[in-house]
């Protein structure tokens, strides 16, 4: 009797760790703090006005350093439920005061329309590149 038991419990193992991931899951989404990749959305992510408004936007505010800048760099944010960008990455920088002023002006553009899965407002990860071709500095932005 003791030896079924112990067989039956062993095979149950499996689906006993199962449950908890699912819970786990469950929790996570009930707790809102999934991040969703862009990548099958239903609603994606949108800047007011269209991703050219970004970029209009973003290089109008970026104060090109001495040197100047050419290059690409990619950047990685979350639009946040409220439209705000949190957790902000710059993948490859040219140098750290190059990272820093591109956090810089990321974090002061206007809200985004968050992503929408399941008809709820989603957190979502975005990437893009930001291509720069700056060969002198330009007038630091107006504060």
């Amino acid at each position: 009797m003791n030896k079924i038991i112990v067989f039956a419990l062993l095979l149950s193992a499996p689906f006993i760790g199962a449950q908890n991931k699912i819970s786990l899951t469950e929790r996570e989404v009930q707790n809102d703090t999934l991040i969703y990749n862009t990548t099958g959305l239903e609603v994606q992510p949108e800047f007011p006005g269209g991703i050219e408004k970004f970029y209009e936007i973003f290089y109008s505010n970026f104060n090109v350093p001495e040197q100047g800048i050419k290059g690409k760099i990619a950047a990685m944010f979350v639009i946040e439920k409220d439209g705000s960008l949190s957790r902000i990455k710059v993948l490859r920088p040219l140098d750290v005061e190059i990272q820093k002023e591109i956090a810089q002006v990321l974090n002061i553009t206007p809200k985004w329309s968050p992503g929408r899965q399941n008809r709820k407002i989603v957190r979502t990860l975005f990437a893009i590149q930001l291509p720069f071709d700056y060969t002198k500095k330009k007038e630091p932005r107006k504060k």
